[in-house]
């Protein structure tokens, strides 16, 4: 399995580049100043996660994750939202739009690395019950086709 890839959208290029020191050894980092190019990315790239700055000017954050979740074909990508907001409000809010994580700025390396691993982990977790559940699943039709013959 090929690196991992990151689409990381911040209006703010220093922050981008900051994200981008930090990743890089680990995964494939694609940078995105606005949100209507991350939805492009979204769209042909497919990130294995986004990192997705809160407050941006003309599409914020929540409006570019609400359209990544409508689109069957990006609705499982898991969003870390990056904000400088840190309020328990600001951060509940997030979580209950359906984020997977939550990461306040200034961004610190070992944190952000912390939450990212964390999020892929509970991803492969996740689609490995998927896989089990379909297993399972098919394992019960043929004993019930066997029963009924």
């Amino acid at each position: 399995m090929g690196k991992r890839s990151i689409l990381a959208v911040d209006d703010n290029k220093t922050n981008l580049q900051i994200i981008k020191q930090i990743l890089e050894q680990e995964y494939t980092v694609m940078l995105a100043l606005n949100g209507e190019t991350a939805l492009k990315f979204v769209e042909k790239k497919r990130p294995d996660l986004v990192l997705l700055d809160l407050r941006m000017p003309e599409m914020d954050g929540t409006e570019v994750f609400k359209r990544i979740q409508e689109n069957p074909d990006s609705a499982t990508i898991p969003v870390i939202f990056l904000t400088a907001d840190g309020s328990e409000h600001t951060e509940s809010g997030c979580l209950e739009l359906g984020a997977a994580d939550f990461i306040t700025k200034p961004i610190i390396p070992r944190v952000l690395m912390s939450r990212i691993e964390k999020t892929f982990e509970l991803e492969d977790y996740h689609h490995l019950l998927e896989e089990k559940i379909v297993e399972k699943t098919r394992e019960a039709e043929l004993l019930t086709l066997q029963a009924i013959e």
